[in-house]
């Protein structure tokens, strides 16, 4: 058995992620593909164990109708099929979440609002530089609360890029930003981005840098205009 991203696979449609984790096996004669039915022969094995024809998986990746910055799941069970990052992230609400690539200027902000990014200021163009892509439903989340979870493999920076001075004074920000270690960072120009009721939004960008392994708890923004932005940089020196 060998493992090997679906990259490599024939037929690779542009529109699959390239880092998913599959292994390259020979299945018993008697079994069958889940999602054409067919006799399987050479084929590709999930991380949960699920066997697929590598073109019946390619297909159905494409037709899943997955928004931007959701990652592929198995048909059969829905476990990721991604190999690990060296941050993951998870959402204390359960609503969906996402780490990924720095966005281009007009993207969304969000999973669940049309928001979009006017510009990214001084976190564009930075090729360690990812993007927690989130919903923007969390915004109700207290200040006492959990609300994101950074699951960190490698020593890495996060930037929480709030939308306005407000957003820090009114959701009470401050007191679990100074708890946690954060710091305001003068050195980070802030992205823009448009919203209701007050857009466009330009704020403040606090930060710290975390040693690896760690999990990153990041609290709730408790205010009804939008949860603050999170950009992760990871340190060169983790060789990512």
């Amino acid at each position: 058995m060998g493992h090997g991203k679906i990259g490599t696979l024939p037929r690779q449609p542009a529109t699959v992620d390239l880092d998913l984790d599959l292994a390259v096996k020979r299945a018993m004669s008697t079994d069958e593909c889940p999602i054409c039915l067919a006799t399987l022969n050479s084929c590709v094995e999930t991380p949960c164990g699920h066997l697929f024809h590598a073109a019946c998986l390619e297909h159905y990746f494409n037709i899943s109708g997955r928004q931007a910055g959701q990652r592929s799941r198995c048909p059969l069970c829905r476990c990721s099929v991604h190999a690990p990052r060296p941050v993951e992230v998870r959402s204390t609400s359960g609503r969906p979440i996402e780490i990924v690539p720095v966005p281009a200027r007009g993207s969304a902000c969000h999973l669940d609002r049309q928001y979009r990014f006017i510009h990214l200021g001084d976190f564009e163009g930075k090729p360690l530089m990812q993007y927690v892509l989130t919903s923007n439903e969390d915004r109700k989340t207290s200040a006492r609360s959990v609300m994101w979870v950074l699951d960190a493999r490698v020593a890495c920076t996060v930037y929480l890029n709030f939308r306005s001075e407000r957003h820090v004074t009114d959701g009470q920000a401050e007191r679990w930003l100074h708890g946690k270690g954060f710091e305001r960072d003068l050195t980070i120009r802030s992205t823009s981005s448009t919203g209701f009721p007050n857009g466009p939004y330009s704020g403040p960008v606090f930060s710290r840098t975390f040693d690896a392994p760690q999990s990153i708890e990041l609290m709730g923004s408790n205010t009804w205009e939008g949860t603050y932005f999170v950009f992760v940089e990871l340190c060169s020196s983790s060789g990512q």
